[in-house]
C-alpha cells in the first residue's frame, strides 16, 4: 500500500474538491494524481497545480492519503470516499464525507454543515465541532445517512440525524435544535445538552442520552419504562468501549417511546445518573 501526502502550495478562498475522491480508484502516481481535476477559486484546474505530491510505500492494508494546509474553505473533501484512509490537520468547509462508502476520515478540526449526508458506509472522526445536518438528508431528500460512524469530540448544531436510516452517530459535546427530526432509524448518543425539539416527527430508531435532562424533548412521548437490557445493548456497549474507548458504565436507565403524535415507535433511552 502507499501514502500520499498532498502539500497546499497556493492559497484557496473556495474549492470544491469532489474530484479528489478519484484517488481511490487510481494508480497512485505523480503523474495520476497531479492531473485530478479540481475546482479551486471558482476556477477549474488540477492537484499538481496547487499541491505538492510525496508519495511512499507503507504495511498497511489500506492507502493513506494525508492533506496540509487545508482551510474552512474546502469543500466536499472525501465525496464518495471508499477504502482509504484520509487525514486532515486543519478545519475544513461543508459536505465532507457526503455519500462517503466506506474507509475511514479523520479531522483534526471542526467542519461545517452536511458532516456525512447520505452516507451509507465508513467512519468519520471530528476532533473538533460540526455544523449543522450532520448525518442528515441533504436538501430535498428524504433519507439521510444508510450506514456508517460519526464521532464528533466537540458540539453539533441543528438537524443531526434528520431522515436518518441506518449507522451510528455520536456527539460528546451539545447538540442544537431539531436533534433526530423524522428519524427512521439508527442509533444517537449524545452526552451532553441539547437544545429544543428532540426527536420531533421521529419513526423509528434509538437516542441514548447520557445525561438525564429530558425537558426540551420535542416528541410526544410515552410514559417512561425501566429499561432492562437486551442483548443488543450488552453487544453495542461492549462494541463502543472496544472500539472507541467509550464507557456507558452499568448506570440504570428509562425508556419512552416516541413520537406518539404520528404513532411513531422510537425510543429514547436515558441514563439514570
Amino acid at each position: 500500500m502507499k501514502k500520499v501526502i498532498l502539500k497546499l502550495t497556493k492559497s484557496v478562498n473556495h474549492s470544491d474538491l469532489r474530484n479528489l475522491s478519484m484517488i481511490n480508484t487510481i494508480d497512485l502516481n505523480q503523474k495520476s494524481i497531479s492531473q485530478i481535476k479540481i475546482f479551486v477559486n471558482r476556477k477549474e484546474s488540477t492537484v499538481g497545480n496547487f499541491f505538492s505530491i510525496k508519495i511512499s510505500k507503507i504495511k498497511s492494508k489500506t492507502n493513506e492519503i494525508e492533506i496540509h494546509g487545508c482551510n474552512k474553505f474546502f469543500n466536499y473533501l472525501g465525496y464518495r470516499w471508499k477504502k482509504d484512509k484520509l487525514f486532515i490537520n486543519s478545519d475544513l468547509g461543508f459536505n465532507i464525507g457526503y455519500k462517503m462508502i466506506s474507509g475511514e476520515i479523520k479531522i483534526n478540526g471542526s467542519v461545517d454543515n452536511f458532516l456525512g449526508a447520505e452516507m451509507s458506509g465508513g467512519e468519520i472522526y471530528v476532533k473538533g465541532n460540526a455544523g449543522n445536518f450532520v448525518g442528515s438528508s441533504y436538501l430535498g431528500v428524504k433519507q439521510g445517512m444508510k450506514g456508517g460512524e460519526i464521532i464528533i469530540e466537540g458540539h453539533a448544531e441543528d438537524y443531526l440525524g434528520c431522515f436518518m436510516r441506518r449507522g451510528l452517530i455520536i456527539v460528546k459535546g451539545k447538540v442544537g435544535k431539531f436533534c433526530c427530526f423524522k428519524m427512521i432509524a439508527g442509533n444517537v448518543i449524545l452526552f451532553k445538552s441539547y437544545k429544543s425539539f428532540l426527536g420531533l416527527s421521529m419513526k423509528r430508531g434509538t437516542i441514548f442520552l447520557m445525561n438525564k435532562d429530558i425537558k426540551n424533548i420535542g416528541a410526544r412521548s410515552s410514559k417512561s419504562f425501566d429499561f432492562v437490557e437486551p442483548i443488543f445493548f450488552k453487544y453495542l456497549k461492549n462494541y463502543l468501549k472496544n472500539k472507541f474507548s467509550i464507557s456507558l458504565g452499568n448506570s440504570k436507565y428509562k425508556r419512552f417511546y416516541v413520537d406518539r403524535s404520528i404513532n411513531g415507535i422510537g425510543e429514547i433511552i436515558v441514563r439514570q445518573i
